[in-house]
Formats: C-alpha cells, structure tokens, sequence
C-alpha cells in the first residue's frame, strides 16, 4: 500500500488517476500548428477543385498489364488514367511512349499517338495536366500528327508502331 504522502504527490500530479501532468504550452506553438494545419486544408480543397473540374488528373501505373512486341514481353508499363493511356516500352535501345486515346463519342474509335522523344518517367503516379504528357499538346496542335489505330487480336489491343513492330497490351 502507499503512503498517504505518497498518495497524496500522486494524486495531485494526476498519475494516480491515469492522466499525465499538465505542460504549458505557447502561444507562438499554437498559432505555428494552426497555421500549418489550415495550409494543409487550404492546398487539399485547392487540388480537390481542380481534379473535380478536369484541370488535373492523375496516370496511375496497372501493374497488372504488361507490354508485348511482337509477340515478346517485354519490359514496359502502362499508365492509366481519365482520359487517356500511356504504353511505355522499355527494352533496351527502344525506349519509346505511346498515347492512346478514345476520338468520339464511343469508345470504338481509339488512336495511338507516337509520343516521339517524351519517354512516360517510371514512376507510380503522374500529374496529368492540359499541357503534360508533352505528346498531348502535339496531337491536338499539329493536324499532321501521325496517328496509328489501335486493333484487337484475340481479345489483345495492339497497335502497329511506325518501324513496323506490334505492340499490343495484355493483362498478366
């Protein structure tokens, strides 16, 4: 049993009833907290707006498909994402992206669209933006634009690139 002394610097310092003792907190430390947490709020209402109007998007990789040409897998990802998809081959020497969108009101027409030098950056999430990827801005701007069709071989989307490989996306 304790002390009644005991007791009682316990009892006071809150210790025995299960609380901590009490700390002085600053001013100066509280308004800091409020300010970084309204910040915080204040940027995630800002990129919530703009994903919700179409400003701003997110490519999200699908590990669950992979890239074959012509036949072969072979290392390359595909990034997902509202609108449109980019198919990235990495194989050694032919590092090349692909943009492929729906052109219409149904999703039975779709182009790919040669990113030329662009390469989609390996990581799990890219910004999308009216601007970026890079191949976007070129499609829409130049009528010149080369545009491949994408096909279906078996169930397989495949497109036919302009040195003549196949590349076509299938689910692993």
């Amino acid at each position: 049993m304790l002390a009644d002394n005991e007791r009682k610097r316990l009892t006071a310092s809150g210790i025995l009833h299960g609380t901590l003792p009490r700390t002085q907190v600053s001013d100066k430390f509280m308004r800091r907290l409020a300010l970084i947490g309204v910040t915080i709020c204040m940027l995630a209402a800002v990129f919530f707006f703009l994903h919700i109007t179409g400003r701003f998007g997110f490519l999200r990789r699908t590990p669950e498909w992979n890239v074959m040409v012509n036949g072969v897998t072979i290392d390359g990802e595909v990034l997902e994402g509202r609108d449109f998809v980019v198919v990235t081959r990495r194989d050694k020497g032919k590092e090349h992206s692909y943009l492929l969108f729906s052109e219409g009101d149904t999703d039975q027409m779709v182009r790919v669209i040669d990113c030329r030098k662009w390469i989609a950056p390996r990581l799990p999430i890219l910004i999308e933006t009216r601007t970026y990827p890079d191949c976007q801005v070129r499609s829409h701007d130049n009528a010149n634009t080369f545009r491949m069709s994408l096909t279906a071989k078996d169930g397989t989307p495949q497109f036919l690139t302009t040195n003549g490989d196949v590349i076509s996306i299938g689910k692993r």
